[in-house]
């Protein structure tokens, strides 16, 4: 039976804190390391024009990470079509973000030079934007879609859950309500 007065000296107290902050740290770096997926549908809606894919990067804090996109779109997607990436970061626990580029033949691209973003060459383009918070272990990833001229396009969001995203985009003639085919097919 202990009674009486306990005392922690200063530099056992000291030690304590440096446990309790590597172990809260640890625990926080692992939530960081989070593994990221993302599938993305992009379907051609237009009537008589074909997606050519041209190419893809991703990159971040780490250097080039290309090989995270595991899935590549096929080289050609003919009209009523769907062409299909997918991305898988594997543990990559950095900041990280990718472009996927196609043309469309017969279709004047307008978005040349300074309009397009890092090593994008043409559009129709997509981009994605992951960045991590370490502290807090969260993510948060942001998407762009451009096409040249007066080429209709739509953005759905499937599914949002931590370490996936499923988004659909849609590419339609001018003239079409392109967001409301979109929603109306997913």
């Amino acid at each position: 039976f202990l009674s009486g007065r306990h005392t922690v000296s200063r530099s056992q107290s000291i030690k304590m804190m440096k446990g309790v902050f590597a172990v809260t740290l640890a625990m926080l770096a692992g939530t960081a390391e989070s593994r990221w997926t993302g599938n993305v549908l992009v379907y051609n809606l237009m009537q008589n024009r074909t997606l050519e894919w041209i190419s893809c990067n991703a990159t971040g804090k780490g250097g080039d990470a290309t090989s995270t996109i595991t899935v590549k779109p096929s080289k050609m997607t003919p009209p009523q079509g769907v062409a299909r990436f997918y991305i898988d970061t594997g543990g990559v626990d950095w900041d990280y973000e990718g472009f996927v580029w196609f043309k469309i033949p017969g279709v004047v691209d307008d978005c040349k030079g300074d309009d397009l973003p890092g090593p994008v060459t043409s559009c129709p383009w997509i981009a994605w934007d992951r960045v991590i918070t370490p502290i807090t272990g969260t993510e948060e990833i942001t998407w762009e879609f451009e096409t040249p001229g007066r080429i209709g396009i739509g953005d759905v969001g499937l599914t949002k859950k931590f370490g996936h995203a499923s988004r659909a985009y849609c590419i339609c003639e001018p003239g079409v309500n392109c967001q409301q085919e979109c929603a109306r097919i997913n």
